[in-house]
Protein backbone atom coordinates (compact mmCIF):
# COMPACT_ATOMS: atom_id res chain seq x y z
CA UNK A 1 0.00 0.00 0.00
CA UNK A 2 1.50 3.58 -0.96
CA UNK A 3 1.57 5.88 2.20
CA UNK A 4 1.16 10.11 1.58
CA UNK A 5 2.01 12.10 4.55
CA UNK A 6 -0.13 15.42 5.19
CA UNK A 7 1.35 17.93 7.00
CA UNK A 8 -0.47 21.50 8.13
CA UNK A 9 2.27 24.77 7.24
CA UNK A 10 0.69 28.11 6.96
CA UNK A 11 3.50 30.34 5.86
CA UNK A 12 6.92 29.61 3.71
CA UNK A 13 9.03 30.97 6.85
CA UNK A 14 11.85 28.53 5.86
CA UNK A 15 12.62 27.16 9.61
CA UNK A 16 8.53 25.91 9.42
CA UNK A 17 8.92 24.95 5.54
CA UNK A 18 11.80 22.68 6.46
CA UNK A 19 10.56 21.35 10.23
CA UNK A 20 7.35 20.30 8.03
CA UNK A 21 9.54 18.43 5.10
CA UNK A 22 11.29 16.57 8.14
CA UNK A 23 7.87 15.66 9.12
CA UNK A 24 6.36 14.66 6.01
CA UNK A 25 9.20 12.50 5.08
CA UNK A 26 9.42 11.02 8.52
CA UNK A 27 5.88 9.48 8.27
CA UNK A 28 6.01 7.86 5.05
CA UNK A 29 9.70 6.15 5.57
CA UNK A 30 13.52 6.92 5.89
CA UNK A 31 14.69 8.81 2.79
CA UNK A 32 18.33 7.42 3.25
CA UNK A 33 17.19 4.18 2.02
CA UNK A 34 16.18 5.85 -1.18
CA UNK A 35 19.09 8.25 -1.08
CA UNK A 36 22.32 6.82 -0.75
CA UNK A 37 26.14 9.04 -0.19
CA UNK A 38 27.45 9.88 -3.02
CA UNK A 39 24.64 10.13 -5.07
CA UNK A 40 23.86 12.54 -7.92
CA UNK A 41 20.06 14.00 -7.34
CA UNK A 42 18.06 16.37 -9.72
CA UNK A 43 15.90 18.16 -7.37
CA UNK A 44 13.07 19.25 -10.08
CA UNK A 45 10.86 22.31 -9.23
CA UNK A 46 8.41 23.65 -11.47
CA UNK A 47 9.54 27.02 -13.07
CA UNK A 48 7.26 27.36 -15.42
CA UNK A 49 8.42 30.99 -16.39
CA UNK A 50 9.94 33.98 -14.00
CA UNK A 51 7.15 33.82 -11.53
CA UNK A 52 7.91 35.52 -8.44
CA UNK A 53 7.37 32.56 -5.09
CA UNK A 54 4.55 34.81 -3.92
CA UNK A 55 2.63 34.87 -7.69
CA UNK A 56 1.76 30.64 -6.87
CA UNK A 57 2.78 29.84 -10.13
CA UNK A 58 6.95 28.00 -9.07
CA UNK A 59 7.72 25.81 -6.66
CA UNK A 60 8.30 28.08 -3.39
CA UNK A 61 12.46 28.29 -3.32
CA UNK A 62 11.86 27.80 0.53
CA UNK A 63 10.24 24.29 -0.12
CA UNK A 64 13.48 23.55 -2.52
CA UNK A 65 15.58 25.08 0.10
CA UNK A 66 14.47 22.42 2.71
CA UNK A 67 15.00 18.91 0.16
CA UNK A 68 18.02 20.64 -0.65
CA UNK A 69 19.49 20.60 2.74
CA UNK A 70 17.94 16.88 3.81
CA UNK A 71 19.63 15.45 0.12
CA UNK A 72 22.91 16.93 1.79
CA UNK A 73 22.33 15.47 4.98
CA UNK A 74 22.25 11.80 3.24
CA UNK A 75 25.18 12.42 1.49
CA UNK A 76 24.53 13.13 -1.55
CA UNK A 77 25.03 15.80 -4.09
CA UNK A 78 21.86 17.98 -4.87
CA UNK A 79 21.29 19.37 -8.26
CA UNK A 80 18.83 22.13 -9.33
CA UNK A 81 17.15 22.11 -12.79
CA UNK A 82 14.25 22.71 -15.00
CA UNK A 83 13.05 23.79 -18.18
CA UNK A 84 10.39 26.86 -18.91
CA UNK A 85 7.28 26.64 -20.59
CA UNK A 86 8.57 29.29 -22.78
CA UNK A 87 10.82 27.56 -25.84
CA UNK A 88 12.59 31.20 -25.85
CA UNK A 89 12.43 31.77 -22.18
CA UNK A 90 15.66 33.01 -20.53
CA UNK A 91 15.89 30.28 -17.84
CA UNK A 92 19.04 32.16 -16.22
CA UNK A 93 16.34 35.00 -15.01
CA UNK A 94 13.73 32.33 -14.37
CA UNK A 95 15.91 30.98 -11.77
CA UNK A 96 16.34 34.26 -10.69
CA UNK A 97 13.19 35.50 -10.21
CA UNK A 98 11.50 32.29 -8.95
CA UNK A 99 14.67 32.28 -6.18
CA UNK A 100 15.93 28.90 -7.03
CA UNK A 101 19.23 30.54 -7.92
CA UNK A 102 19.87 31.95 -4.42
CA UNK A 103 18.67 28.38 -2.93
CA UNK A 104 21.58 26.89 -5.00
CA UNK A 105 24.56 29.40 -3.80
CA UNK A 106 23.54 29.77 -0.42
CA UNK A 107 23.09 25.85 0.07
CA UNK A 108 25.90 24.69 -2.13
CA UNK A 109 23.58 22.94 -5.01
CA UNK A 110 24.54 22.97 -8.29
CA UNK A 111 22.39 24.09 -11.35
CA UNK A 112 21.80 21.81 -13.74
CA UNK A 113 21.28 22.76 -17.03
CA UNK A 114 18.15 20.84 -19.18
CA UNK A 115 18.51 22.35 -22.81
CA UNK A 116 20.73 19.98 -24.62
CA UNK A 117 17.89 17.54 -26.17
CA UNK A 118 18.72 13.51 -26.89
CA UNK A 119 16.59 10.93 -28.26
CA UNK A 120 14.51 8.60 -26.00
CA UNK A 121 12.50 6.38 -27.20
CA UNK A 122 9.46 8.74 -29.15
CA UNK A 123 10.72 11.56 -27.27
CA UNK A 124 13.56 14.05 -27.06
CA UNK A 125 14.70 14.75 -23.53
CA UNK A 126 17.23 16.61 -21.78
CA UNK A 127 20.22 14.39 -21.72
CA UNK A 128 22.00 15.66 -18.16
CA UNK A 129 18.80 13.38 -16.74
CA UNK A 130 20.52 10.26 -17.84
CA UNK A 131 23.78 11.84 -15.60
CA UNK A 132 21.41 11.85 -12.30
CA UNK A 133 21.16 8.74 -9.91
CA UNK A 134 17.51 10.10 -8.75
CA UNK A 135 15.28 12.96 -9.35
CA UNK A 136 13.20 14.13 -6.75
CA UNK A 137 9.47 15.47 -7.96
CA UNK A 138 8.78 19.14 -6.25
CA UNK A 139 5.63 20.05 -8.20
CA UNK A 140 3.49 23.27 -6.85
CA UNK A 141 -0.42 22.19 -6.51
CA UNK A 142 -2.06 24.44 -9.39
CA UNK A 143 -4.79 23.94 -11.51
CA UNK A 144 -4.65 23.72 -15.09
CA UNK A 145 -6.73 24.39 -17.89
CA UNK A 146 -5.53 21.53 -20.16
CA UNK A 147 -5.09 18.40 -17.43
CA UNK A 148 -7.40 19.91 -14.80
CA UNK A 149 -4.71 19.40 -12.29
CA UNK A 150 -0.98 19.41 -12.66
CA UNK A 151 1.12 17.75 -9.88
CA UNK A 152 4.29 15.11 -10.00
CA UNK A 153 3.04 13.83 -13.33
CA UNK A 154 2.74 16.83 -15.16
CA UNK A 155 6.12 18.34 -13.69
CA UNK A 156 8.07 16.31 -15.20
CA UNK A 157 7.22 17.60 -18.57
CA UNK A 158 9.83 20.44 -17.66
CA UNK A 159 12.76 17.06 -18.62
CA UNK A 160 11.84 18.41 -22.48
CA UNK A 161 13.89 21.35 -23.65
CA UNK A 162 12.40 23.75 -25.95
CA UNK A 163 10.22 23.48 -28.68
CA UNK A 164 9.71 19.43 -28.12
CA UNK A 165 6.88 20.53 -25.65
CA UNK A 166 5.27 22.56 -28.42
CA UNK A 167 5.83 19.47 -30.48
CA UNK A 168 3.55 17.05 -27.70
CA UNK A 169 0.57 19.77 -28.02
CA UNK A 170 1.11 19.97 -31.64
CA UNK A 171 0.87 15.84 -31.77
CA UNK A 172 -1.37 15.37 -29.45
CA UNK A 173 -4.80 17.78 -29.16
CA UNK A 174 -6.99 15.54 -27.24
CA UNK A 175 -6.98 16.00 -24.18
CA UNK A 176 -6.39 11.90 -22.91
CA UNK A 177 -3.79 11.85 -25.58
CA UNK A 178 -2.09 14.50 -24.23
CA UNK A 179 -2.21 12.69 -20.88
CA UNK A 180 -0.63 9.73 -22.34
CA UNK A 181 1.95 11.54 -23.16
CA UNK A 182 2.59 13.02 -20.00
CA UNK A 183 2.84 9.72 -18.14
CA UNK A 184 5.19 8.33 -20.68
CA UNK A 185 7.60 11.51 -20.11
CA UNK A 186 6.81 10.85 -16.21
CA UNK A 187 8.42 7.28 -16.70
CA UNK A 188 11.30 7.87 -18.68
CA UNK A 189 13.04 8.91 -14.99
CA UNK A 190 10.44 8.22 -12.43
CA UNK A 191 10.92 10.20 -9.58
CA UNK A 192 11.70 8.39 -6.26
CA UNK A 193 9.95 10.95 -3.94
CA UNK A 194 7.27 14.04 -4.65
CA UNK A 195 7.59 16.91 -2.09
CA UNK A 196 4.22 19.03 -2.93
CA UNK A 197 3.99 22.07 -2.31
CA UNK A 198 0.35 23.25 -1.38
CA UNK A 199 1.44 25.84 1.09
CA UNK A 200 -0.12 28.00 -1.16
CA UNK A 201 -1.75 26.63 -4.20
CA UNK A 202 -3.49 27.86 -7.64
CA UNK A 203 -6.89 28.10 -8.16
CA UNK A 204 -8.88 29.50 -11.30
CA UNK A 205 -7.13 29.34 -14.83
CA UNK A 206 -3.83 27.79 -14.08
CA UNK A 207 -1.17 27.10 -14.02
CA UNK A 208 -0.47 30.64 -14.24
CA UNK A 209 -3.46 32.69 -15.05
CA UNK A 210 -4.92 31.90 -12.15
CA UNK A 211 -5.25 33.09 -8.46
CA UNK A 212 -3.28 32.36 -5.32
CA UNK A 213 -4.81 30.13 -2.93
CA UNK A 214 -4.05 28.99 0.55
CA UNK A 215 -4.10 25.43 1.29
CA UNK A 216 -1.53 25.40 4.20
CA UNK A 217 -0.12 21.85 3.44
CA UNK A 218 2.89 20.19 2.46
CA UNK A 219 2.87 16.67 1.39
CA UNK A 220 5.39 13.85 0.74
CA UNK A 221 5.09 9.99 -0.42
CA UNK A 222 7.58 7.63 -2.61
CA UNK A 223 4.56 7.21 -4.68
CA UNK A 224 4.30 10.34 -7.07
CA UNK A 225 0.83 9.09 -8.49
CA UNK A 226 -0.76 8.40 -4.94
CA UNK A 227 0.48 12.58 -4.28
CA UNK A 228 -0.97 13.80 -6.86
CA UNK A 229 -4.15 11.47 -6.54
CA UNK A 230 -4.59 12.81 -2.87
CA UNK A 231 -3.76 16.22 -3.94
CA UNK A 232 -6.51 16.43 -6.47
CA UNK A 233 -9.24 15.42 -3.98
CA UNK A 234 -8.25 18.07 -1.43
CA UNK A 235 -8.80 20.52 -4.26
CA UNK A 236 -12.52 18.58 -5.01
CA UNK A 237 -11.32 16.35 -8.26
CA UNK A 238 -12.46 12.79 -7.94
CA UNK A 239 -8.51 11.67 -8.32
CA UNK A 240 -9.73 9.21 -11.30
CA UNK A 241 -11.14 11.70 -13.63
CA UNK A 242 -7.52 13.14 -13.82
CA UNK A 243 -6.65 11.75 -17.15
CA UNK A 244 -2.70 11.59 -15.88
CA UNK A 245 -3.66 9.96 -12.28
CA UNK A 246 -6.07 7.22 -13.99
CA UNK A 247 -3.98 6.31 -17.21
CA UNK A 248 -0.59 5.91 -14.86
CA UNK A 249 -2.56 3.65 -12.15
CA UNK A 250 -4.03 2.05 -14.88
CA UNK A 251 -0.22 1.28 -16.45
CA UNK A 252 0.71 0.60 -13.01
CA UNK A 253 3.09 3.27 -12.58
CA UNK A 254 1.73 3.62 -8.38
CA UNK A 255 -1.69 3.83 -6.54
CA UNK A 256 -4.42 6.43 -7.84
CA UNK A 257 -7.26 4.89 -5.97
CA UNK A 258 -7.87 6.46 -2.46
CA UNK A 259 -8.92 3.32 -1.04
CA UNK A 260 -5.85 2.09 -1.21
CA UNK A 261 -3.65 4.62 0.02
CA UNK A 262 -2.84 4.99 3.29
CA UNK A 263 -2.57 9.02 4.58
CA UNK A 264 -0.47 9.62 7.61
CA UNK A 265 -0.48 13.11 9.24
CA UNK A 266 -3.08 15.47 8.92
CA UNK A 267 -7.09 13.76 7.97
CA UNK A 268 -7.65 14.20 4.49
CA UNK A 269 -11.49 14.72 4.91
CA UNK A 270 -10.10 18.06 7.52
CA UNK A 271 -7.62 19.17 4.29
CA UNK A 272 -10.11 19.57 2.00
CA UNK A 273 -10.61 23.06 0.19
CA UNK A 274 -14.70 23.31 -0.66
CA UNK A 275 -14.46 26.69 -2.16
CA UNK A 276 -11.38 25.76 -4.52
CA UNK A 277 -12.11 27.30 -7.73
CA UNK A 278 -11.48 24.59 -9.97
CA UNK A 279 -11.23 24.38 -14.16
CA UNK A 280 -13.18 22.12 -16.11
CA UNK A 281 -11.54 20.54 -18.96
CA UNK A 282 -12.41 22.46 -21.99
CA UNK A 283 -12.73 19.38 -24.35
CA UNK A 284 -14.43 16.89 -22.13
CA UNK A 285 -17.11 16.90 -24.54
CA UNK A 286 -14.33 15.92 -27.00
CA UNK A 287 -13.08 13.25 -24.89
CA UNK A 288 -16.05 10.71 -25.45
CA UNK A 289 -15.73 11.32 -28.71
CA UNK A 290 -14.56 8.05 -31.05
CA UNK A 291 -10.86 8.76 -32.43
CA UNK A 292 -11.58 8.29 -35.95
CA UNK A 293 -13.91 11.16 -35.47
CA UNK A 294 -12.64 13.31 -33.22
CA UNK A 295 -11.17 15.33 -36.24
CA UNK A 296 -14.20 16.22 -37.95
CA UNK A 297 -16.58 16.44 -34.30
CA UNK A 298 -13.80 19.51 -33.47
CA UNK A 299 -14.23 21.00 -36.45
CA UNK A 300 -17.66 20.86 -35.68
CA UNK A 301 -18.13 22.03 -32.61
CA UNK A 302 -15.67 25.14 -33.61
CA UNK A 303 -19.05 27.31 -34.09
CA UNK A 304 -21.19 25.94 -31.46
CA UNK A 305 -19.26 24.50 -28.13
CA UNK A 306 -15.76 26.17 -27.38
CA UNK A 307 -13.79 26.84 -25.50
CA UNK A 308 -10.52 28.64 -26.05
CA UNK A 309 -8.32 31.50 -25.06
CA UNK A 310 -8.83 35.42 -25.99
CA UNK A 311 -6.46 37.98 -25.74
CA UNK A 312 -7.10 40.90 -23.76
CA UNK A 313 -5.59 44.30 -25.77
CA UNK A 314 -5.31 45.92 -23.29
CA UNK A 315 -2.82 44.32 -21.29
CA UNK A 316 -1.10 42.83 -24.48
CA UNK A 317 2.52 44.37 -24.49
CA UNK A 318 3.25 42.83 -27.81
CA UNK A 319 6.18 40.81 -25.83
CA UNK A 320 5.50 38.07 -28.54
CA UNK A 321 5.91 34.64 -25.86
CA UNK A 322 2.50 33.46 -27.22
CA UNK A 323 3.52 34.04 -31.16
CA UNK A 324 7.08 32.60 -30.72
CA UNK A 325 5.64 29.80 -28.51
CA UNK A 326 2.36 28.50 -30.70
CA UNK A 327 2.82 25.22 -31.29
CA UNK A 328 0.46 25.33 -34.38
CA UNK A 329 1.17 28.86 -35.09
CA UNK A 330 -1.96 30.36 -34.62
CA UNK A 331 -0.87 33.90 -33.66
CA UNK A 332 -0.05 36.49 -35.32
CA UNK A 333 1.29 40.21 -34.37
CA UNK A 334 -1.53 42.86 -36.11
CA UNK A 335 -0.90 46.02 -34.62
CA UNK A 336 2.34 45.33 -31.99
CA UNK A 337 -0.65 43.18 -30.70
CA UNK A 338 -1.44 39.34 -30.41
CA UNK A 339 -3.88 37.87 -32.52
CA UNK A 340 -5.39 34.55 -32.63
CA UNK A 341 -6.70 32.38 -35.67
CA UNK A 342 -9.21 30.14 -33.59
CA UNK A 343 -9.10 28.19 -37.19
CA UNK A 344 -6.03 26.86 -36.38
CA UNK A 345 -5.98 27.00 -32.46
CA UNK A 346 -6.37 23.50 -30.96
CA UNK A 347 -7.14 24.68 -27.57
CA UNK A 348 -3.39 23.89 -26.06
CA UNK A 349 -3.75 27.25 -23.99
CA UNK A 350 0.09 27.73 -24.13
CA UNK A 351 -0.74 31.33 -24.93
CA UNK A 352 -2.66 31.70 -21.39
CA UNK A 353 -0.15 29.63 -19.37
CA UNK A 354 3.15 31.31 -20.89
CA UNK A 355 1.82 35.13 -21.34
CA UNK A 356 3.60 37.31 -18.50
CA UNK A 357 1.50 40.06 -18.87
CA UNK A 358 -1.53 37.53 -17.75
CA UNK A 359 -3.10 39.26 -21.15
CA UNK A 360 -4.85 36.16 -21.83
CA UNK A 361 -8.59 34.91 -20.60
CA UNK A 362 -10.44 32.03 -21.33
CA UNK A 363 -14.14 32.74 -23.51
CA UNK A 364 -16.81 30.44 -23.88
CA UNK A 365 -19.90 29.58 -26.48
CA UNK A 366 -23.28 30.03 -24.78
CA UNK A 367 -23.46 26.59 -24.86
CA UNK A 368 -20.38 25.77 -23.17
CA UNK A 369 -21.63 28.25 -20.53
CA UNK A 370 -25.00 26.47 -20.52
CA UNK A 371 -23.12 23.12 -20.01
CA UNK A 372 -20.90 24.75 -17.35
CA UNK A 373 -17.54 24.07 -19.65
CA UNK A 374 -14.65 25.57 -18.81
CA UNK A 375 -14.83 26.69 -14.76
CA UNK A 376 -16.40 25.14 -11.77
CA UNK A 377 -17.19 26.98 -9.11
Amino acid sequence: MSTVSIIRCDTYENERIEKAVRNALSLIGDLKEKIKPGMKVLLKPNLLLAGKPDSAITTHPSVLRAVTRIVKECGARPFIGDNCGNAYANVSKALEVAGFRNVALEEGAELLSLAKPVKHGDFYVADTIFGMDAIIDLPKLKTHNLTLFTGCIKNMFGILPGFYKGEIHCKNPHPEDFAERMVEIFSIKKPVLGVMDAVYGMEGHGPSGGKPKKIGLIMASYDCVSLDAVSSEIIGYNPLDIDTTRIAHQKGIGEGRLEKIEIKGENLRDCKVPDFERVDNANKILKRVPRFVYPFFQFLTTKLLWVHPAVIREKCTGCKVCFLNCPVKAITMVEGKASINYKKCISCYCCHELCPEKAYRIDRSWLARQWVIGVQD
